[in-house]
């Protein structure tokens, strides 16, 4: 009797780690397609402001400001993570700690709204003003 019960315990715990397994499978393939979400949008909510704001007059004031200092180009690839963009802009120089930057965008709740594509990032930009230029619709 000893020896059913140990047998049948391992039996069920071997079975409940391949149906753990293959329904983490199915459900992590389905999140991987939503860290592509974009939006067609004219008005984006900064997180930290909670207000609506025209994204010509974000563009416009970003042009402004940053006409005659120089920058970074950076490519975001389609498909990179916040983490991955962490690693980029530490590689170019334009910040010194990627998990600074991990957490200013978080605080702005950002980590999902930032875009893909060429993005030009000024020299002495903070991480706010870097957070602000990732998550611009061009």
């Amino acid at each position: 009797m000893k020896k059913f019960s140990i047998h049948s315990m391992a039996l069920g715990i071997g079975v409940g780690m391949i149906l753990t397994a293959i329904l983490n499978i199915f459900f992590n393939t389905g999140l991987t397609e939503a860290k592509n979400y974009t939006t067609t949008d004219q008005f984006i909510t900064l997180p930290e402001m909670k207000t609506n704001y025209d994204i010509e007059k974000i563009e416009q004031n970003f042009d402004d400001i940053h006409k005659n200092q120089e920058h970074i180009t950076i490519n975001i690839e389609r498909g990179m993570n916040t983490g991955d963009i962490a690693v980029l802009l530490q590689k170019e120089g334009l910040i010194s700690n990627s998990n600074d930057f991990l957490k200013t965008a978080d605080r702005m709740e950002a980590t999902n709204k930032m875009r893909f594509g060429e993005k030009k990032i000024p020299n002495n930009s903070t991480l706010e003003d870097i957070v602000k230029i990732l998550i611009q619709i061009e």
